[in-house]
């Protein structure tokens, strides 16, 4: 339940009070925020929305929780890739992993280079069980997703996002420009398409 959530949110914060002492930074109110723009996106409290809504709703919800209407794309997108939440098979992204990882974004939780997550979230994953060992067993997870949910062959959002961020370079470079002036060619000329869910994020020629 999201009680259960808040609670044990709490306490984590709690154990790292040296980032909180300013509530601005992050607070009850904020995690009250999370959940009621969530359900704007999930009228039916399915626990779950697809990335491209997430994305939608966080550059809707102002910081610290969220990144705001203001945030640059490209911004947007690091802290995405940084955060980088498993997608089940429709592309959607869950309530709780997306909402702890925001928390262990902004509040910078054992964050690392990427060569350095795995390390970090295994250090993570041992301070959680260490805090509320009971619980953990039930949320461990979904607050901190398993690497064999992350590594080669999963689809996340940091991936996603990733290539959406190298496109975006690309198309800012000279070549990409001239590419974008050349003709499209017609659907039934192109011998490959991304999956509808992915072409859904993805404007452009990139389809």
């Amino acid at each position: 339940s999201f009680l259960m959530l808040n609670l044990f949110v709490a306490v984590i914060m709690d154990n790292f009070d040296y980032l909180t002492r300013d509530s601005s930074i992050l607070g009850a109110h904020h995690l009250d925020e999370f959940v009621r723009i969530w359900a704007e996106y999930d009228p039916n409290a399915t626990g779950k929305i697809h990335y491209t809504e997430m994305y939608d709703m966080l550059k809707n919800m102002d910081p610290p929780l969220g990144f705001g209407n203001k945030c640059p794309n490209r911004l947007a997108y690091k802290k995405l890739i940084r955060m980088n939440m498993p997608l089940d098979a429709e592309g959607k992204v869950g309530f709780t992993t997306t909402l702890f990882a925001l928390i262990r974004e902004n509040l910078n939780i054992k964050m690392r280079t990427a060569d350095e997550m795995d390390q970090a979230d295994y250090e993570l994953r041992h301070t959680i069980s260490h805090i509320w060992p009971l619980q953990a067993k039930k949320l461990l997870d979904l607050l901190v997703p398993h690497k064999d949910e992350l590594n080669a062959g999963k689809l996340t959002v940091g991936k996603i996002y990733a290539g959406l961020l190298i496109l975006e370079s690309w198309r800012n470079t000279k070549f990409g420009q001239i590419e974008s002036d050349l003709p499209k060619p017609s659907p039934s000329t192109r011998s490959w398409t991304w999956p509808p869910w992915i072409r859904r994020a993805v404007p452009g020629p990139a389809r």
